[in-house]
């Protein structure tokens, strides 16, 4: 991982399908509906950032088994995606 992950807050978006054991909702809607979700909170950090004066960026290219491991998820549960927030590189010294 870059070393200027360190210094800002890491946000992870993660699923778990508890709520679709009440549903009969199949594998591939239980993926399209958390992915969409995934996508609605990332875009209000966006727009969180963006009036904040912070910076973000959405990171797919994470260790999803490790991250797992160390936030104690449940074989049920998922990493979809990771967020990154922090000041923009202009004011980091």
């Amino acid at each position: 991982m870059e070393k200027w992950i360190y210094t800002g807050l890491f946000m992870m978006s993660v699923t778990g399908n508890g709520w679709a054991q009440e549903t009969d909702a199949g594998a591939e809607q239980k993926a399209l509906y958390s992915a969409t979700d995934t996508g609605f909170i990332a875009q209000n950090v966006y727009f969180f950032c963006t009036s904040a004066g912070l910076a973000t960026v959405v990171r797919g290219s994470i260790d999803r088994a490790a991250l797992g491991a160390v936030m104690g998820l449940g074989s049920h549960q998922q990493i979809i995606l990771a967020q990154s927030v922090g000041y923009p590189a202009k004011y980091v010294q």
